[in-house]
């Protein structure tokens, strides 16, 4: 979770660059996995953390992978 508060921070200090974004998305995504009972806070974090950079259109192909999976449950 030290990992999470940095990348947390980063994207606060830089909140224009999409790949900040994703990277912390990332983050949110390998917790999921390990923190199975919060997994719908986590999904809920990557759509608030990526949604502005979608409108904008600026999510590379890891992004848009990562937001599938956190609307639907797909695999990034």
């Amino acid at each position: 979770t030290r990992s999470l508060t940095i990348r947390e921070d980063l994207t606060r200090r830089e909140p224009d660059r999409s790949d900040r974004a994703e990277d912390l998305a990332l983050s949110h995504y390998f917790l999921c996995k390990v923190d199975q009972p919060n997994a719908n806070l986590h999904r809920q974090a990557v759509q608030q953390v990526l949604d502005p950079f979608e409108k904008a259109g600026a999510l590379s192909r890891q992004g848009e992978r990562l937001m599938a999976w956190a609307r639907n449950d797909s695999p990034p």
